[in-house]
């Protein structure tokens, strides 16, 4: 069985767009992953190259970061339609 640890976040971009962070260890913010456009996207692309969500994700991972709390305060974490 694997260690999952792995948190995802679907949210909204200041223009209106979608984007998918990893919650970083200290879980106020997020790392921006690069080339994804949602969370459904990421699994499909992790199915296609036959590579586990974990592993696919973390080859995405930016350093560029996001404040999970400043996405709340903007009520950029709403479910996205």
């Amino acid at each position: 069985m694997m260690n999952c640890e792995l948190r995802l976040v679907q949210f909204r971009s200041p223009k209106g767009g979608v984007m998918v962070g990893a919650v970083a260890r200290e879980g106020n913010f997020l790392n921006l992953l690069a080339d994804t456009n949602s969370v459904y996207q990421l699994s499909m692309d992790a199915i296609r190259s036959n590579v586990d969500l974990e592993t696919f994700a973390a080859q995405r991972l930016s350093k560029d970061e996001v404040d999970h709390n400043q996405l709340e305060s903007e009520n950029r974490l709403s479910f996205l339609r």
